[in-house]
């Protein structure tokens, strides 16, 4: 009976997530059923576990304590005052240069939020309790009139 309930809650999870794998309108919901790592974003930001927010949200908290991190690979630019800049998938390998304090406020964003979203995940699962990923990535930030910076020198006059 154990396999029964087991399996009755992977099918309510799948179903609860959306489908994944099925385009909702939401690019992050574009999955490949083989990535765990999308599927970990899609029950981090259902869970609560990573803030989704929109530019002006993420804008106000920039300036912040919290720390401003780029996951975008290869680099494309950079919203002012970026303290760090980590590839997506290598989160866990270079987890040394993240804060040290795990409830530090992590602000995370890459050029269209595809690759924010699998970092957010990771982050939550080394144990980061303060993560929030840029919704719509730079190309938002951009559209909503904000500026980039195209070197590690800051914003473009």
């Amino acid at each position: 009976m154990v396999a029964g309930v087991v399996g009755a809650s992977a099918i309510a999870l799948y179903f609860g997530l959306g489908m994944p794998g099925m385009d909702h309108g939401d690019p992050r919901s574009s999955m490949d059923h083989g990535s765990s790592a999308t599927l970990q974003t899609q029950v981090a930001i259902r869970r609560g576990e990573v803030a989704l927010l929109g530019p002006a949200s993420f804008a106000a908290r920039t300036g912040t304590n919290a720390v401003l991190l780029n996951v975008h690979v290869p680099f494309e630019g950079d919203i002012e005052g970026t303290q760090l800049s980590i590839p997506f998938d290598s989160i866990a390998d270079q987890a040394s240069l993240l804060p040290a304090d795990l409830d530090t406020p992590l602000l995370v964003y890459c050029r269209s939020g595809r690759m924010s979203a699998i970092a957010a995940a990771e982050l939550v699962r080394i144990g980061y309790r303060n993560v929030s990923d840029l919704d719509g990535g730079m190309l938002a930030w951009e559209k909503s009139g904000r500026v980039l910076g195209t070197s590690r020198n800051g914003p473009v006059p």
